[in-house]
C-alpha cells in the first residue's frame, strides 16, 4: 500500500487551523464593536431641562410604535369642540382658553398591578391603565406653551425626596353608546389591598434629558414609557407626590376596576395642570449623575 505524501496528510490539520484563527478574529472585532457601543452609552449626559425635544420625533427620531397605526385614524368618538387646536399627526390637542392639554388613547387594563397610569404607545402597556396616542415631549411642549413650567423628578440619593412642581388634574372621557363618561383618573386607580383611591393630583416633575456626547443625540426619557406614573422614577413626566414602589414603605396601586371601561375603549384623556405663578425650582446641581430609573 502506497503512503500518502505529508501535505496529504496534514491538509485537515491546516485547514482546522486556519478556521479557528479566523473564528478568534471574528469573535475579538465583535467585542471591539460591542464595547465602543458601551462606551457610547455610557457618555451621555445630562443637559438643560429647557430643550425638549422635537415634538415631530420621538427619542429616537421615530414614529412611535402603535398597534396598527391608531395615530393615523382620525375618527373620534367624541366631538371635538373649537377651542381645541390639533399638534401635529399624533392625537394631542391643547386649549389656551382653558389652559388644558387633550390626548387620545385606549383602555390597556382594567384590573391588575399598575406601575404607570398612562405610556406612549404600547411601552408600558402591560402595567398601565391607558395607551396614549401620542408621546410625552409633546405633553411636555403643550404645558410650557401654556407657561406650566416643570419642577423636579424624584429623587432618592442621598435620601427621598418627593417629584416636586406644578400639579396636574387628569380626567379621562368616553363614549359607550348614547351614554357619556367623565371620571377623573385618581378614581381609576386604588391602593393595593384595599378600596381606597389616589387622593392627590399627579405632580410635572418634567423627567430628564440627556445628550449622547458621541452622536449629539438628545433623549426625553419619559417618551420611553414614564408618562404618568405610579411608581416613583425619575424618569416620570408626571409623578405621584408621595413614596410609591416596592421598597420598604413604598405604596403600591392596582387598577380599580369599577371606574374603567372595558380594553380598547377609546378615551380622551384632559390634562389640567396648577397654572398659578410659583417659585422655580432649583435645578439639580449634579443632573448627570441622578439615576435613570428608579
Amino acid at each position: 500500500m502506497t503512503e500518502r505524501p505529508i501535505a496529504v496528510r496534514l491538509a485537515p490539520v491546516l485547514f482546522l487551523f486556519v478556521f479557528v484563527a479566523i473564528a478568534t478574529a471574528a469573535i475579538l472585532d465583535n467585542s471591539c464593536a460591542f464595547a465602543q457601543q458601551d462606551s457610547k452609552t455610557a457618555d451621555a449626559t445630562a443637559v438643560d431641562q429647557d430643550t425638549v425635544p422635537s415634538v415631530d420625533t420621538d427619542a429616537n427620531g421615530q414614529e412611535i410604535d402603535f398597534e396598527e397605526a391608531p395615530h393615523l385614524n382620525n375618527t373620534q368618538s367624541l366631538v371635538i369642540e373649537d377651542k381645541w387646536k390639533r399638534l401635529g399627526k399624533n392625537q394631542i390637542w391643547i386649549n389656551h382658553t382653558d389652559k388644558q392639554v387633550m390626548v387620545r388613547g385606549r383602555i390597556c387594563l382594567q384590573e391588575g398591578a399598575l406601575e404607570m397610569f398612562a405610556c406612549p404607545g404600547r411601552s408600558k402597556a402591560h402595567e398601565s391603565v391607558i395607551a396614549v396616542e401620542a408621546k410625552s415631549s409633546e405633553i411636555h411642549q403643550c404645558f410650557l406653551a401654556l407657561g406650566v413650567n416643570p419642577g423636579k423628578p424624584v429623587q432618592w440619593d442621598p435620601d427621598y425626596t418627593p417629584v416636586q412642581g406644578p400639579s396636574v388634574k387628569i380626567l379621562v372621557r368616553w363614549q359607550q353608546g348614547d351614554d357619556y363618561h367623565e371620571v377623573n383618573a385618581r378614581q381609576m386607580v386604588k391602593i393595593s389591598g384595599t378600596n381606597k383611591t389616589l387622593e392627590k393630583d399627579w405632580v410635572f416633575g418634567g423627567s430628564q434629558i440627556y445628550v449622547d456626547n458621541v452622536s449629539g443625540e438628545k433623549i426625553y426619557y419619559a417618551d420611553s414609557g414614564e408618562m404618568v406614573c405610579l411608581s416613583n422614577f425619575s424618569t416620570a413626566m408626571l409623578d405621584v407626590p408621595m413614596q410609591s414602589s416596592d421598597a420598604a414603605d413604598g405604596l403600591l396601586f392596582e387598577a380599580n376596576q369599577e371606574n374603567i371601561p372595558p380594553p380598547n375603549t377609546q378615551v380622551y384623556m384632559i390634562f389640567a395642570p396648577d397654572t398659578t405663578p410659583r417659585q422655580p425650582v432649583e435645578k439639580p446641581q449634579d443632573a448627570a449623575e441622578g439615576s435613570a430609573g428608579k
